[in-house]
């Protein structure tokens, strides 16, 4: 599981909008059969929290003029490998969703809905550890 701390994901969330308005912009083209390898949307959604997570990790570390240790690509491959399906099979799935802007729409909240419950946990988990640093703090002392 990739490492990233709670104030990412307002980084995440300004991606979110971006792909958003990008998917809302592009025509809405004629309704297709979905591909023979559509990735089921509950692991579309999966990965679109994933993907949003790298993004945001990559973007942390070029804000801050600091450098990976590895490359990104091994993190799609991770993802990838992890959700058992190729890159171009997810490129297929997307292109799928994303003609119906109503279901991409409702995939990204889901999507959102799930990066904000990491982000509650991960404050959740801080303050509790600097309440259990302060109360082992007045132990000692």
């Amino acid at each position: 599981m990739i490492q990233y701390e709670g104030n990412d994901l307002n980084l995440i969330a300004r991606l979110f909008g971006i792909v958003l308005m990008i998917s809302i912009i592009s025509c809405k083209e004629e309704v297709q059969a979905p591909p023979s390898d559509l990735i089921p949307e509950s692991d579309f959604v999966g990965i679109m929290v994933d993907l949003n997570i790298i993004e945001a990790t990559r973007s942390m570390h070029a804000s801050k003029e600091q450098k990976l240790e590895t490359h990104p690509s091994i993190f799609y491959r991770q993802l990838w490998d992890d959700y058992e399906v190729t890159e171009a099979q997810f490129e297929r799935s997307f292109d799928f969703y994303r003609k119906d802007l109503e279901h991409m729409s409702t995939i990204y909240e889901r999507a959102a809905e799930i990066l904000k419950r990491k982000e509650d946990d991960i404050n959740a988990a801080k303050k509790a550890l600097k309440a259990l640093g302060a109360s082992a703090q007045d132990t000692l002392e």
